[in-house]
């Protein structure tokens, strides 16, 4: 790259050279005809001056010192539009010569003139005297010598090649090529080897186009420019420098020797081109410009193991890439597994957000049964008052009844006694003569009978007593068993461990209280209820010893009538075993009320002793109660703060969802873009090898074997441009440089 910017350089600085020609050679007019008048050669010596104006901007340099005798000369060639030479003026001018008196030069010019001063020469063959009187000396002549390099002109019409001369007033699709030659040739030795090398001239020409006759101009080697109304072309080449470079295939370099210039043109006219050559533009050149050769050799290694690290790393890419290909499924399958998951939080999010609705309305249920339930712990406590009452008065009846069966076994005794009576009276009275006797004994039975009535007719209504007892004892016990149903329904609902404790032991009292109630009830039941044995003992005697019973009835007629009494006694024989019977069993059943009243008497005083304790409980029930409705309400204070939140949640959810789903469509995506990066990075792999091989490699090869012989060669040139000072010859005792302007002849 560095190569190639240098022979740019070169090009542009001989494509600037001919520009600044051109600006100033644009009138030139030669006299052909010269007549060794200065006035017949004005147009040439005034070019002159403003090529060595223009020349000194390039050559000046060349000047070891500003006082130092130099020679620049200048060579006009007047050609035909092919580029054929028909004549050749030099032009002269001896810088510092002023200050030299008397100047001894070479030329092998012929016809020279003065074109400035009146300074005056001898000559003798070559060896030319100048009295310059302390003027720098301007003169020119003639020569008849072949110029060291050429340039041809080949003109193509729609394709087809055409002479000059038949160009003028054609149109059409114009093809101009212009070939650059250099005829110089030179023997050496380069790093022991045998060389040929050309004088390293560099060429450009310059054409002036009318824009009414050019159109679409382009050149290959050059440039265009233009102002509008006129283009001017500027092609270069450097003729011989490919051949003495002697460049490898492998450097891959083309120095241009031909440049190509196509238009299309109507009515062609063209006028003159001007075509400069220099051999002085290596001058400043050196191998060191382009490269030091053993730092470029350095970088080469450089180069060639960072190119070998670029085919290693490119080859674990690669590798690399493959892991990741190969766990890029992997990774889709755990972004599928995320996906899903997501989706199943969002329908558990879903659930979530219908059960804190639940909630919130279970809550708000809480609180209003709380509510009804400290009503009902109100209602309790009235009936926990009303049962204590009861309890009181259970107490008292079975008190009241202990009494009355207290005197039944003596009741029962003397029952028992009538009935032996009755049995003697009527055994006395079947007989006739105890008529008397058992008109009395009906008298005495009759009155018997009557106070076994009064007292069974007292023992039954003590049995009712607390037979209506045990119906309020029945009814205080429903209320309790439904009063702790609902306690354990609030015990469910309550959160609070120390209400909750406090609630656990009010319904452990009341569950321990109504198990004693109801044994105590199922006793008193089994001994006072009608289908009892007692009972039915009881009944049976009153029944039998009521005013209209059997025995009260026979009585009444054993008093009504002796007559009967017959009949009546065999009747009353027949019913006294019965009643002796029903006697016996009652006695049998009376013997367990006395357990029976001691255990309702021990049941009764335990309800007597827990209705305190139920009291409290009940008032503590009431209170805590409250406790519970502060609490609830505590809890439906946040419901729309919960509600809230997980509204929001939901909708963070269904945006989790839908970024879930577009990872999934990212990871395919991924995962396929991993394939085609594997895939790249094969092909890059692959690349690198062959660059390194190809390039890199041959690269380095090339700067090893090629690079140090063309800057030798590139040295050697430049020597051979600095050595090729004049074309009419100079003195040894000056320096010099020289120029060349081929003009060729208008085409009209």
């Amino acid at each position: 790259m560095n190569r190639n910017r240098q022979i740019k350089k070169i090009c542009t600085a001989g494509l600037t050279a001919a520009l600044a020609l051109g600006v100033g050679i644009t009138g030139f007019s030669y006299a052909s005809n010269l007549n060794g008048t200065v006035r017949e050669n004005q147009t040439i010596i005034t070019e002159t001056a403003k090529v060595k104006a223009a020349g000194n901007k390039i050559a000046d340099n060349h000047a070891s010192s500003q006082n130092s005798l130099w020679k620049d000369e200048a060579v006009y060639a007047l050609a035909d539009p092919s580029g054929a030479i028909s004549d050749i003026t030099v032009a002269d001018w001896l810088k510092n010569a002023g200050g030299n008196g008397s100047l001894s030069d070479i030329s092998n010019l012929t016809d020279i003139v003065n074109t400035k001063g009146n300074e005056t020469f001898t000559q003798n063959g070559s060896n030319i005297t100048w009295e310059t009187g302390n003027e720098d000396i301007y003169y020119q002549g003639k020569s008849s010598d072949s110029l060291p390099v050429g340039v041809t002109f080949t003109y193509k019409l729609d394709g087809k090649k055409i002479k000059p001369a038949e160009l003028a007033g054609k149109s059409g699709s114009l093809e101009i090529q212009i070939k650059y030659a250099n005829y110089t040739k030179e023997k050496t030795t380069i790093n022991g080897k045998g060389a040929e090398l050309s004088t390293p001239f560099v060429m450009a020409t310059a054409l002036l186009l009318p824009t009414e006759t050019f159109a679409n101009v382009q050149i290959d080697n050059g440039r265009i420019l233009s102002d509008g109304d006129k283009v001017v072309a500027v092609g270069y080449g450097m003729p011989g420098m490919q051949e003495s470079l002697d460049l490898s295939k492998e450097i891959n370099l083309t120095i241009p020797d031909t440049v190509t210039l196509t238009a299309d043109v109507t009515n062609f006219t063209m006028g003159s081109t001007l075509t400069y050559a220099s051999s002085d533009l290596l001058n400043d050149f050196s191998g060191d410009d382009i490269y030091d050769v053993d730092s470029l050799k350095k970088d080469l290694e450089d180069l060639k193991d960072a190119s070998k690290k670029l085919v290693d790393g490119s080859g674990d890419l690669t590798d690399g890439l493959k892991t990741l290909k190969d766990k890029s499924g992997e990774f889709a399958d755990g972004v599928d597994a995320l996906a899903d998951g997501i989706h199943k939080f969002s329908k558990g999010i879903d659930t979530l957000k219908t059960g804190i609705t639940e909630y919130t309305n279970g809550v708000s249920t809480l609180v209003n049964g709380t509510k009804a339930y400290v009503n009902g712990a109100g209602d309790l406590c009235n009936g926990i008052t009303d049962y204590t009452n009861g309890a009181d008065t259970l107490i008292a009846g079975i008190s009241t009844l202990s009494g009355s069966l207290t005197a039944m076994p003596d009741q029962l005794k003397a029952l028992s006694n009538g009935y032996s009576q009755v049995m003697d009276g009527i055994n006395q009275l079947a007989s006739k003569d105890n008529m008397t006797a058992l008109s009395n004994g009906a008298s005495s039975l009759s009155d018997g009978i009557t106070a076994a009535h009064n007292g069974l007719t007292a023992i039954e209504g003590g049995v009712s007593q607390i037979n209506s007892s045990l119906a309020q004892l029945e009814e205080s016990f429903s209320k309790n068993q439904a009063i702790i149903t609902g306690l354990k329904a609030a015990l469910a609902a309550v959160n609070d461990a120390a209400a909750k404790q406090q609630l656990q032991g009010i319904i452990t009292s009341l569950e321990t209280l109504s198990t004693q109630q109801k044994t105590a009830i199922s006793q008193l039941k089994a001994s006072t209820s009608s289908d009892s044995q007692l009972g039915k003992g009881i009944h049976a005697l009153v029944n039998t010893t009521d005013s209209k019973g059997q025995l009260k009835g026979g009585a009444e007629q054993l008093k009504g009538g002796i007559t009967k009494f017959g009949a009546g006694a065999a009747k009353l024989q027949g019913a006294l075993p019965q009643l002796q019977q029903g006697t016996n069993k009652f006695a049998e059943a009376t013997k367990q009320l006395p357990s029976a009243l001691n255990a309702l008497t021990s049941g009764a005083n335990k309800l007597g002793s827990n209705s305190k304790a139920l009291r409290q409980g009940a008032s503590k029930l009431k209170s805590s109660g409250q406790t519970l409705i502060a609490g609830g309400n505590k809890l439906t204070a946040n419901n729309a703060t919960l509600k809230n939140g997980v509204n929001q949640l939901s909708a963070a959810s269904g945006q989790l969802l839908a970024g879930s789903s577009k990872l999934s469509d990212g990871t395919v995506q991924l995962t396929d873009g991993i394939g085609k990066l594997y895939d790249g990075s094969v092909t890059l792999h692959d690349g690198m090898k062959t660059f390194d091989k190809d390039g890199i490699q041959k690269l380095y090869n090339t700067v090893n074997s090629d690079l140090k012989g063309v800057l030798d060669r590139l040295d050697a040139l430049k020597e051979l441009g600095n050595q090729y000072t004049s074309f009419s010859g100079k003195s040894d005792s000056m320096g010099g440089a020289v120029k060349f302007i081929i003009k060729t002849d208008e085409i009209k």
